[in-house]
């Protein structure tokens, strides 16, 4: 099978979200994940009931404001801790933190008329399918295992040049990383002078102090931490002044509703 064959092949299978989730129950049974398989089973029915409630109710209450897509409700979106309703666009796979990123993208930063060299930490699909469409963007990703990123790397070990990139987007990546001070300090060094970051990551916002978690509980479920509001101190350690932005909170309730915006914060960074 040549590639182009294979590439349509993913693309078609992308967008059947239910035959994915029908795939996956097998796959879980099979590693004898059965809390798992169970999720997936739950996120199943839940995706042709919505995939139903799209077909024959042609309202078109959302908007993915990634692909354009629009329909009476999001998709379930499945998780390790169960299975979140009205969340997941079906074509471009947008979640809510990552419909009010684009949003802030549009109404805050300007980074699709001018010249730029970015590099995403941990790429998002949507967000990766989006940057690499744009003429103006030299995009790279990397990511310590994701097969999605372009380049295999540890952000605490960067294999760039000082000042390389003008963007950086480091989004739910750090409270995975257990030197974050490091990974903080490579940002700095790649990132170029008045060169901007875009960050959030595992940030519980009633908590002023950093929740560590012993090594076998990290081990477990890969989470090192969840920071608390203590994170703006490590940011400016890191040599970076900051301002915090929320989309969902500056959003009116149609706004919130329409696009299924995330309520997280997010914290733009400059060198």
């Amino acid at each position: 099978m040549n590639e182009k064959k294979e590439s349509k092949i993913r693309i078609w299978l992308a967008q059947q979200p239910a035959l994915k989730l029908f795939i996956k129950i097998f796959l879980d049974i099979l590693k004898f994940d059965f809390k798992q398989s169970y999720y997936s089973l739950e996120a199943f029915c839940l995706t042709v009931k919505a995939n139903a409630g799209n077909l024959f109710n042609k309202k078109e209450n959302v908007e993915c404001n990634f692909c354009g897509w629009k329909g009476n409700y999001f998709y379930p979106h499945l998780t390790t801790a169960g299975t979140r309703l009205n969340e997941k666009c079906p074509v471009c796979h947008s979640i809510p933190r990552y419909r009010s990123l684009m949003k802030f993208l549009k109404t805050e930063v300007n980074i699709f008329d001018t010249p730029l060299k970015i590099l995403e930490v941990g790429p998002n699909r949507s967000l990766q399918n989006m940057l690499l469409e744009k003429q103006n963007i030299d995009y790279v990703s990397i990511d310590i295992k994701s097969p999605q990123a372009m380049f295999k790397m540890d952000v605490t070990d960067l294999k760039f040049a000082d000042e390389t990139f003008d963007f950086i987007f480091c989004i739910s990546v750090m409270q995975y990383v257990e030197d974050d001070k490091k990974g903080f300090a490579e940002l700095n060094r790649v990132l170029k002078k008045e060169g901007r970051i875009i960050f959030f990551s595992g940030i519980d916002e009633t908590k002023d102090f950093t929740v560590t978690f012993p090594k076998r509980e990290a081990a477990n479920n890969f989470t090192v931490r969840t920071y608390g509001w203590d994170i703006k101190d490590k940011i400016s350690e890191a040599g970076f002044s900051m301002e915090l932005f929320n989309p969902y909170n500056e959003s009116s309730k149609e706004e919130q509703e329409k696009f299924g915006l995330g309520t997280h914060s997010i914290f733009l960074l400059r060198k």
